[in-house]
């Protein structure tokens, strides 16, 4: 969220952060990561993660896929 802020917002304010970070009351010792409609998917948060808990992946290409 830090880093979201500061790259996005120039500002280490998690709250202007395009992704929020809650712990899982479901499930002991992980986490929700809730990204907001303004992330661009730029993958700076899953960079500089300490946890390397978020990953990117790009989707894979549909073969045959016609536009109808």
């Amino acid at each position: 969220m830090m880093a979201c802020s500061w790259v996005k917002q120039k500002q280490f304010n998690p709250t202007l952060a395009f992704v929020d970070i809650q712990r899982d009351d479901q499930r002991e010792g992980d986490f929700d990561a809730q990204f907001t409609e303004l992330c661009d998917a730029c993958g700076f948060c899953a960079h500089w993660c300490y946890y390397d808990a978020i990953h990117f992946h790009k989707p894979a290409k549909k073969v045959g896929a016609t536009n109808e």
